[in-house]
């Protein structure tokens, strides 16, 4: 069964979270300052944050903030 994991953002600062996947990341939300999301992710995984700037109208992922696997733990702060 794979566990739900809680993600949560600590920052001051909006930030996008992908799952690392042979090479690919894949995004699985955006997150607002000090909000979560719960996700389904397999342990073992690798979570990346990336630093969410706005463009104009639109929000994209700018640098890489923060690279975690996932253990046994039911949580992730980024």
């Amino acid at each position: 069964m794979i566990p739900y994991i809680n993600i949560t953002n600590h920052r001051n600062e909006q930030i996008f979270i992908y799952h690392k996947f042979d090479n690919s990341l894949f995004q699985i939300g955006i997150i607002h300052p000090n909000q979560c999301i719960l996700k389904t992710i397999p342990i073992g995984s690798t979570l990346i944050a990336k630093k969410a700037i706005q463009l104009n109208d639109i929000i994209v992922p700018n640098e890489t903030l923060s690279e975690k696997i996932i253990s046994d733990d039911n949580y992730i702060i980024f």
